[in-house]
């Protein structure tokens, strides 16, 4: 599952736990650096 689509699966259904939004957050960070270093 892409990073957009677990965002709207998250969205769309019950809050996710501390253990799935820490693991998003942390994939979404790595993304987010990983375009950055590639941009710069």
């Amino acid at each position: 599952m892409s990073l957009w689509q677990r965002l709207c699966h998250m969205a769309a259904h019950a809050p996710p736990n501390r253990g799935e939004w820490q693991a998003f957050y942390a994939r979404c960070s790595h993304l987010i650096a990983r375009d950055l270093d590639r941009l710069g």
